[in-house]
């Protein structure tokens, strides 16, 4: 069994909303995605009619409204929890490429605490996919185009991506969950976050794409934002501790 954890959703870089979603005191969360923007310019991706995807669609419920700024653009909704979905290219993609049925991955974001200080973030586990299958973009059949992120943009930059793939989840075993994890990363005296030693030692570390265990703990967006687990097994008995509710298949 192969298990991958990948960093989704909003951050405060400019590049990634320039915001964190909000997280309660009881875990209870908003997924909130990445907006749908070319990520070397940053300039604005058109997707097709009729198959936008805007932060406006996002029920807040009992959370506070999200920044005016991200009510005006689209979003890139992956993974996506109602169609079950995950897409990826470059060096993600080389990493979801040998995933096989029955392989994993767990999805984790920055969340904002809505009481008490609003840093650190707490980095948390949000959801989880366990694969059906992987298949290419070039795979997509337009009659299925509205399913996936990569596909809801008119052809330009995602047409033209290496590596690029899209996992879909087995449904009985998929989704988002009620209540997020516990934190399993804080920021050290360079601010960078790392892995608690405990959880670390408990995964038995990370791993890049190449297979290299990554060094300090340290889980940064940077190389993709994808890593493997060094035991597999042990990181989905970890989650199973968590308490984290039921699974969810939608977004909000």
């Amino acid at each position: 069994m192969k298990g991958l954890l990948a960093r989704v959703g909003l951050d405060s870089t400019e590049r990634y909303g320039g915001a964190n979603a909000p997280m309660n005191p009881d875990r209870s969360f908003l997924y909130v995605p990445i907006p749908e923007t070319d990520p070397q310019s940053g300039a604005p991706l058109k997707q097709r009619r009729g198959m936008e995807m805007r932060y406006t669609d996002i029920n807040t419920g009992q959370f506070r409204p999200l920044h005016p700024k991200l009510m005006r653009q689209h979003t890139h909704l992956s993974p996506d929890f109602k169609y079950l979905n995950f897409c990826t290219y470059d060096l993600g993609g080389k990493c979801l490429e040998p995933l096989t049925r029955g392989d994993f991955v767990l999805f984790f974001a920055g969340l904002e605490p809505t009481e008490g200080p609003r840093r650190p973030l707490a980095y948390v586990l949000i959801g989880q996919m366990f694969v059906r299958d992987v298949i290419s973009f070039d795979e997509v059949l337009e009659d299925g185009y509205h399913k996936y992120a990569d596909t809801r943009c008119l052809p330009g930059f995602y047409d033209l991506q290496q590596h690029h793939y899209i996992l879909r989840a087995d449904r009985n075993r998929s989704g988002r969950y009620s209540r997020c994890s516990r934190p399993f990363a804080r920021p050290q005296y360079d601010s960078i976050y790392r892995v608690f030693p405990d959880v670390w030692e408990r995964w038995d570390g990370l791993r890049t794409y190449t297979g290299k265990q990554v060094k300090g703990r340290a889980v940064q967006r940077t190389g993709g934002g994808l890593w493997s687990f060094g035991r597999p097994d042990d990181a989905l008995k970890w989650i199973e501790e968590q308490d984290t509710g039921k699974l969810h298949r939608s977004n909000w």
